[in-house]
């Protein structure tokens, strides 16, 4: 019964280095994340600030003169400029071969 008690004893020491431990580590825990709520509003509202157009002022390319003619809205559309093209370009694609010859030339037709 006494070497019981003196390992109850020994346990409860134990018990009491192991709760003292558990709650240093609590409080280091809670330090550490104290903050996170705080920094992730801040990376947030950086992500959202990329996207905030609200100080964008539409340009408008309609003449001033046609404002009471202007119902709808409208598009300007910017693309490569388009060129006539030369003899020589035009022979070089008709010279290729259609895809139907390209297959019977890799059968060997």
């Amino acid at each position: 019964m006494n070497s019981g008690i003196a390992e109850s004893s020994s346990g409860a020491k134990e018990l009491a280095t192991g709760t003292e431990s558990l709650s240093n580590g609590m409080t280091e825990l809670t330090n550490a994340t104290e903050e996170i709520p705080e920094q992730m509003q801040e990376e947030i509202d950086e992500m959202i600030s990329q996207y905030d157009k609200s100080d964008y002022e539409a340009i408008s390319f309609s003449s001033e003169q046609n404002n009471e003619y202007i119902n709808s809205v409208q598009f300007v559309v910017q693309t490569e400029s388009l060129h006539i093209p030369d003899d020589e370009q035009e022979e070089a694609v008709e010279q290729e071969p259609s895809m139907w010859q390209r297959f019977l030339q890799l059968i060997g037709l």
